[in-house]
């Protein structure tokens, strides 16, 4: 993991905030432990598709975020490219979860095709998959399984 220092950040700040064009995710930090936060896009992962970040806690929790317009299925594809990406393996920690940002849910039955991805992510990645629009304000442990 030492050749992905360059892409990450430590920090102890007590709500670490993540944006990108509209989208942010906070994370709640109260006891403010160190985080390390990964750029994943065009830093860890630098082709092909990919999420935006990944956020590990140091009680073993990581999660994956992808900020996303209002392609949900396009999002759900960058972070199973991510999580399948060798460069994932030895990051990851014991506990996945997955968030989505986006700016809105435009497409028909999405509340079916969500529930899908959930399944499958769990199924091949034990890890719980979440969409918010806009804004989302969690604790690591509260998205992971």
């Amino acid at each position: 993991m030492t050749e992905f220092l360059h892409c990450r950040k430590v920090s102890s700040d007590s709500l670490i905030k993540l944006e990108e064009n509209g989208k942010k995710a906070i994370f709640r930090n109260q006891n403010r432990l160190n985080h390390h936060v990964y750029k994943i896009d065009g830093c860890v992962i630098d082709e092909g598709e990919r999420a935006d970040f990944l956020v590990n806690s140091p009680d073993g929790h990581s999660v994956i975020l992808e900020l996303k317009g209002c392609n949900v299925e396009k999002a759900c594809r960058q972070i199973y490219s991510t999580l399948s990406h060798p460069n994932m393996k030895t990051m990851l920690q014991s506990k996945i979860g997955l968030l989505i940002v986006c700016s809105a849910v435009r497409m028909p039955r999405a509340d079916t095709f969500i529930q899908k991805q959930k399944q499958k992510f769990a199924k091949e990645f034990n890890a719980l998959l979440h969409v918010k629009c806009k804004k989302a304000e969690v604790d690591c442990p509260s998205l992971t399984l």
